[in-house]
């Protein structure tokens, strides 16, 4: 008899037990309901998949009446929990080679927690493994059953190679997400940029003017990107290659990027007009999110394009390791600064013809300092000298007029002030008396950037006849103030005027001499005796 009551009595406690027992899983149910996850700066047209790494239901409650949750993992991720490195221990706890990884669920983008590593693992594993992610999640939130997730941009709008095409750009750091109610993320791209500007003095340019022969100074600034915690650095990449056109010349061992080590952070190698600056992957692993500043200058070179909107371009692009969950995933930047030089024609024309040109007139062109600047003649085109103490056949301080239409071209200056000196007239002509002030400014646009047009002005400008002196025109022969170049070829022309003088044989001038002065002397033997015989009669 106790023995049945026994039994009736423990039948009732477990039928008791299962009522509560479904009461309680049809209360839990109700607060198990899904759940909604967003993100704060999702980009338009990016793709971020959430993959369920554990599922969750509510047990019970804590002291304060908040809900307790079981995890369990998901069979899609049984595989990655095996204790290799990471695993579970008795109390169902992650752990990394045994120790229980601590730390924020939800990853606050710090590279050194082991909340980042996890996340980054994760992710690797979901993209390796092919895993169907729970939802995809764009600008609009998704609703989710509650669980442990990791959240991963797995596509951008922004492509990753040059010719727009290859894998897309993967800048976002995958997070955690414990999901037990509504949650809205914020994700945050590790992206790096690219600046190349020129270095004058204080100030930093995309665009400058230089003659042929000075030296250009570029700075590029950029940084090695923040990649998850657990990264394998051999896909690393960080390279910078800068293309020189044919104006520059690169001046060898003027390299230098602070905070690293040539040869040993980076190696540098010019090749024709590329310049390749290769980071070690040691480097880029060990200075993550580092800013990146590497100067170096070239030369223009007697190649340099001159008045035109082309200009004498330098050419940098960034090639990096964007996506480490991918295979050679790489980005591409780009920036461009540009050198312009400047450069007139010079044609010397007969003061009462002036449609004639004259051929053999001499000049000096000098600088600022006074100096005669030195040119590389060929032809009737006269290059400023890279080398301006060089010597040589072509070498010359002195430009030669052209006769009938042709022009004495110089190329290669930078905007400033010149003065042209007449050190030579042509025979029969007498030689300027004054000097012509050539000056040349940079013509710029709104931004106060060069658009590779210049302006030039000369003394006399305007009033040429009338002073005998200079006068600028245009490519039609129209004289002017002053003109500007349309920025393709060189159509400025100082026009230099010159009278003719006394042009009489050599072998004649003491024959001639003597004409005169026997003339002078009858003039003045008729006056005297215009005066004499006046004279008289009157007495």
């Amino acid at each position: 008899m106790k023995r049945k009551g026994t039994n009736r009595i423990f039948a009732a406690f477990l039928l008791s037990m299962l009522m509560i027992l479904s009461m309680g899983m049809s209360v839990f149910a109700e607060t198990a309901a899904a759940k909604n996850i967003s993100i704060t700066n999702a980009k338009d047209g990016s793709i971020y998949s959430a993959y369920q790494i554990m599922t969750a239901e509510v047990v019970g409650q804590d002291n304060e009446g908040k809900a307790v949750y079981n995890y369990t993992v998901a069979d899609s991720f049984k595989a990655f929990f095996d204790g290799k490195p990471y695993g579970l221990n008795e109390q169902n706890e992650i752990t990394k080679d045994g120790t229980v990884i601590t730390g924020d669920r939800r990853w606050l983008n710090d590279n050194t927690t082991d909340a980042a590593a996890l996340a980054a693992a994760l992710s690797r594993y979901a993209i390796a493994n092919k895993i169907t992610p729970a939802a995809t999640i764009g600008t609009t939130a998704a609703a989710l059953p509650i669980g442990y997730y990791v959240v991963a941009e797995t596509q951008s709008t922004e492509a990753a190679n040059k010719d727009d095409s290859g894998a897309k750009e993967v800048a976002t750091k995958p997070i955690l997400v414990d999901l037990t109610d509504d949650t809205e993320i914020t994700l945050k791209d590790d992206t790096t940029d690219l600046e190349k500007v020129i270095v004058e003095g204080n100030e930093k340019v995309k665009t400058n003017n230089v003659s042929i022969g000075d030296d250009v100074n570029f700075q590029i600034t950029t940084k090695s990107p923040t990649y998850e915690a657990n990264v394998d650095k051999t896909k690393l990449m960080f390279e910078l290659t800068d293309t020189f056109s044919e104006g520059l010349t690169y001046n060898n061992d003027s390299l230098n990027i602070a905070g690293f080590t040539a040869d040993k952070d980076y190696t540098a190698e010019i090749n024709g007009q590329v310049l390749t600056i290769t980071f070690t992957q040691d480097a880029i692993y060990n200075n993550q999110g580092k800013a990146v500043v590497a100067t170096y200058s070239a030369k223009l070179n007697e190649k340099a394009k001159v008045d035109s909107t082309e200009g004498n371009p330098n050419d940098v692009t960034l090639e990096y390791t964007n996506n480490t969950n991918e295979d050679e995933s790489h980005k591409y930047l780009n920036d461009e600064t540009k050198t312009f030089t400047y450069g007139f024609n010079v044609h010397k024309v007969d003061k009462v013809a002036p449609s004639t040109g004259l051929a053999d007139a001499k000049f000096q062109l000098k600088g600022e300092d006074g100096t005669a600047i030195k040119f590389v003649k060929d032809g009737d085109t006269y290059v400023v000298a890279e080398d301006q103490t060089a010597e040589g056949e072509n070498i010359t301080d002195t430009i030669v007029s052209v006769g009938g239409e042709g022009l004495a071209t110089v190329k290669g200056l930078e905007e400033g002030s010149y003065t042209l000196r007449e050190t030579e007239a042509p025979d029969k002509y007498t030689k300027l008396a004054d000097d012509v002030i050539v000056t040349i400014t940079a013509v710029r646009d709104e931004n106060e950037k060069e658009t590779g047009a210049a302006q030039l002005t000369a003394s006399g400008a305007g009033n040429a006849k009338a002073e005998g002196g200079t006068a600028v025109v245009d490519e039609n022969g129209k004289e002017t103030g002053s003109v500007e170049s349309d920025g393709s070829t060189i159509n400025i022309n100082v026009y230099v005027e010159n009278a003719k003088g006394i042009s009489l044989p050599e072998t004649g001038r003491n024959s001639a001499l003597y004409c005169m002065i026997g003339g002078a002397a009858l003039i003045i033997f008729g006056a005297l005796y215009y005066i004499i015989g006046a004279r008289r009669r009157r007495a």
